[in-house]
């Protein structure tokens, strides 16, 4: 799981997950929080070919879940 930093432009972050898309074909889910704009990223994200995407509303419950899943994947 990778957490960008606040005002990480957007252009930065659908770059950043095309990449590793492309890269790693394996890849069978993209999650985004769709708070806020992230309704409107999901979509450019889409767009630009990564269709594996989703918009999720993350809650305390379901950011430690992918936490903990995180960091098992990690260990």
């Amino acid at each position: 799981m990778h957490q960008f930093p606040l005002k990480t432009p957007y252009a930065s972050i659908i770059g950043y997950a095309k990449t590793i898309c492309d890269r790693w074909n394996k890849i069978n889910k993209v999650l985004v929080d769709m708070s806020g704009v992230g309704d409107y990223v999901v979509e450019d994200m889409i767009n630009t070919g990564i269709k594996m995407t989703e918009s999720v509303k993350f809650t305390q419950e379901t950011k430690e879940k992918n936490g903990s899943m995180a960091q098992t994947m990690h260990d």
